[in-house]
């Protein structure tokens, strides 16, 4: 026997009403109400009705993309491609995005559910990820869905995203390699997946060259943004703490970090090499031009494209990982000491 509104409502303590709009993703109410009535409605099996399938079912043609903050060049240029290969799928993609702020990523996950998109490539926030509270609204609504560029701890999604442990692995090979054993490393908030992958891969390049990984400076960032890499710089060299070399969240802190050690007349490699992350369009064009770890951004958006479009067409989600290898280019950077 089915499991009605009612019942649900019941179960929940909300009225029939509320539990209706929870389920459909209409009215306002707070997103906490919202993720129980859907958890409790999923616990008991319930399953819309024949004419919510079917409206569940029309196609939008959409595809949904949120993104952490489209200021910084790698999540523009993959919202290009992600646009690009969409369309050239037959589909048209929206994006919005979160600001680097979890209650805003579940906020425009929520209105992509309510625009009917048919999926939603999600490129989560780095900041202290914790459940997602939305997916249970996205399986509730029949909304497919894959992360790109980055996961969810303790949940099984399938994402797409570049080996952080290899790449943080190899990059610090390269500093360690040439001497260089006093890092400086720029970390994000605890609980972050991406922190912890590449904190594994620079534990195990510090181990291969026995050093203890706790002699390395570590600071921990609250944004990943050319301001951020530039003040925590300065704070670094203010402080008198003795590196050699600093490794950056992504390419467009290395770039902060570049300035800040060019204003403090910090000679780069010479004094402190630096080395970043993504490769993006301007990391050879810098006054030292950037040594860091390629993602392919272009690689990556095809194949989450492709998955996602594959799950929406067979209407299945899916809970497959994909890891992409990253290529090492060093540049002036880091060359010389």
């Amino acid at each position: 026997m089915s499991v009605t509104l009612r019942e649900i409502a019941e179960s929940t303590g909300y009225t029939e009403a509320t539990v209706s709009n929870a389920i459909n993703n209409r009215g306002r109410m707070s997103e906490q109400t919202r993720q129980i009535i859907l958890e409790r409605a999923r616990e008991m099996g319930y399953s819309p009705n024949n004419s919510a399938r079917s409206l569940a079912a029309r196609h939008s043609g959409e595809i949904g993309i949120v993104i952490p903050n489209i200021d910084n060049p790698f999540y523009s240029r993959m919202v290009s491609k992600i646009t690009m290969f969409c369309r050239e799928a037959g589909y048209e993609s929206i994006f919005a995005d979160s600001y680097e702020n979890m209650e805003t990523e579940i906020e425009a996950v929520s209105r992509m559910v309510s625009r009917r998109v048919e999926g939603l490539l999600i490129a989560p926030v780095n900041h202290s990820i914790s459940l997602a509270d939305y997916l249970p609204m996205l399986e509730m609504n029949h909304v497919k869905y894959m992360f790109i560029s980055n996961c969810l701890p303790g949940r099984e999604v399938p994402y797409v995203m570049t080996d952080l442990r290899k790449a943080a692995e190899i990059v610090t090979d390269h500093l360690l390699d040439n001497g260089r054993q006093k890092l400086g490393l720029f970390i994000g908030q605890d609980k972050n997946p991406v922190s912890s992958h590449r904190l594994d891969g620079y534990r195990q390049a510090f181990c291969r060259h026995g050093i203890d990984l706790g002699q390395a400076v570590q600071i921990v960032c609250d944004r990943y943004n050319y301001e951020e890499g530039y003040i925590r710089t300065k704070e670094l060299i203010s402080s008198g703490r003795k590196i050699e070399a600093i490794i950056a969240i992504n390419d467009f802190m290395a770039a902060g970090a570049e300035t800040a050690l060019n204003e403090c007349s910090v000679r780069i490699p010479d004094d402190i090499a630096i080395a970043g992350y993504d490769d993006l369009f301007f990391s050879k064009m810098l006054l030292s031009p950037l040594t860091t770890v390629r993602q392919d951004i272009e690689l990556m958006s095809r194949i989450a494209v492709e998955k996602l479009i594959s799950m929406i067409e067979s209407d299945t989600q899916t809970t497959e990982n994909i890891l992409l290898p990253p290529e090492l280019i060093i540049r002036a950077s880091t060359e010389g000491h």
